[in-house]
């Protein structure tokens, strides 16, 4: 069965489900197979990996997913209960994953070295429980990726309703009377856009349960809960046959700035449960982005210096120049990353997931490191080290260069192309059970180690 062939018999299993809550399930066993796929495994093999469409059918309807029990299915509160279901796998994952690495039994990204076996066993550094959680790593990060667009949808579709129990403020002043913005907002999605003129304007909203209030003082604008005031959360949980689940309460309007585009000020934004999109400011200062359980989106965008911070939500990050140091980091999920520039080092990090970096540049060090996953990197240049590190993962290389390179993953392949000849580099290479185009020593240049066990290295050069 093709990929292609697969896909269509489980969307006619899964007919009963509306269409909001069916496109949402095909999208995550979609990308549960294209992750598969990534990490190397040719199309029939991803497909014989995947669940039986009857099975996936059977499981969904017995959970009570079946459009008869639902209100309407446009209604984002359906949606949301496909979230829920995801999430309680997603936090049980979580949990077992963190016990095993307390337990010892879990490697950390970057494992400690181990003599490379001679009899053929499995080294000394990958353990069995490492090996059986490894299964459940893939789907761990489609879940997380399906909870927070799930998230994202229900802010989209409920911009109306959502005001009801708000009042709604909005702010307006010369940009040039602000040098700095803290937006801390619990659990409210956070939306920042370029506008036109010399004004800012913020539209926020507050009530009784959820009170918000707005300051300017000495340049620096404040929007935060009053000291002391605790905000309704937008999620409670509950327990019924042993399974816990978490269940919507109600959702939170948009905080959005509108910035002039040539504004110089530092922008601090936090929340919580909600996105953050910031696109098109080509002045900002210090920059600090703060969510969990959901997604940072960041475009188009010059600044001083760049943190971008979740855990469980995906990082996409296009056409950003930071004159300093530029970071990125998540927990299981994706990070996203496309022409970027930084003046400092460029950190990208996730667990449990993939990193696909394109065209980055940095005058600094460029580090991208991940776990349990794969890690591309195509076209990105550092003045210092270039260091890509993932375990139990495939690492591609392609056309990337720095003052010295370093390529490490375990139980993964590595394989790309590097810049120059080979002559211009002084290798260090080795693998234990896998073929290696490498030499295992060479002297000459600019650094080159190319590191992994249980995989093959097949690393080549512009100029054979």
């Amino acid at each position: 069965m093709t990929r292609a062939e697969y896909m269509a018999e489980l969307a006619g299993k899964l007919s009963f489900i509306p269409e909001p809550q069916r496109k949402a399930v095909l999208d995550y066993y979609e990308e549960m197979m294209a992750d598969r796929m990534e990490d190397g495994m040719d199309e029939a093999s991803a497909v014989a990996a995947m669940e039986n469409p009857d099975t996936i059918a059977e499981r969904l309807k017995a959970e009570g997913n079946s459009p008869m029990e639902e209100a309407q299915a446009d209604n984002p509160e359906n949606l949301t209960n496909e979230a829920m279901k995801f999430s309680s796998l997603a936090g049980s994952l979580l949990r077992t994953f963190e016990d095993l690495e307390k337990a010892g039994h879990v490697e950390v990204p970057e494992p400690p070295e181990a003599p490379e076996p001679a009899d053929g066993t499995e080294p000394r550094n990958v353990t069995t429980e490492a090996r059986n959680f490894s299964g459940s790593i893939e789907d761990l990060c489609s879940i997380g990726d399906m909870v927070s667009s799930a998230m994202d949808y229900i802010q989209r579709h409920t911009t109306e309703s959502q005001e009801g129990d708000y009042e709604k403020k909005v702010f307006s002043c010369p940009a040039s009377q602000v040098r700095a913005i803290r937006l801390l907002c619990g659990e409210m999605p956070i939306r920042v856009t370029a506008c036109e003129g010399n004004d800012l304007t913020l539209t926020y909203y507050t009530c009784d349960d959820d009170p918000y209030e707005m300051n300017l003082d000495d340049g620096v604008l404040t929007l935060e809960r009053p000291t002391g005031a605790k905000g309704g959360s937008r999620f409670n949980f509950s327990m019924l046959g042993g399974v816990i689940k978490m269940v919507w309460n109600k959702p939170s309007p948009t905080v959005e700035l509108l910035l002039p585009r040539e504004a110089l000020v530092d922008l601090q934004a936090h929340t919580t449960n909600c996105s953050i999109k910031v696109s098109d400011c080509q002045a900002l200062c210090q920059t600090e982005l703060k969510t969990g359980n959901s997604r940072i989106e960041v475009s188009d965008l010059s600044c001083l210096s760049l943190e971008c911070a979740s855990t469980n939500g995906r990082l996409v990050l296009h056409n950003i120049r930071s004159r300093q140091q530029l970071t990125g980091r998540t927990t299981n999920s994706r990070i996203e990353a496309g022409g970027l520039r930084s003046g400092g080092d460029m950190k990208l990090t996730t667990t449990n997931s993939h990193i696909e970096g394109r065209d980055l540049q940095s005058f600094g060090s460029l580090h991208l490191t991940t776990s349990n996953t794969g890690l591309l990197a195509e076209d990105c240049t550092a003045k210092g080290e270039l260091r890509l590190t993932t375990s139990n993962g495939r690492l591609e290389v392609w056309r990337s260069e720095g003052a010295s390179v370093s390529l490490k993953t375990s139980n993964g392949s590595i394989r790309g192309q590097m810049p120059g000849a080979q002559t211009d580099w002084a290798i260090d290479s080795r693998t234990s059970n896998g073929k290696n185009s490498l030499p295992k020593q060479q002297p000459g240049g600019k650094p080159l180690t190319v590191h992994t066990s249980n995989g093959s290295i097949d690393v080549h050069f512009e100029r054979e």
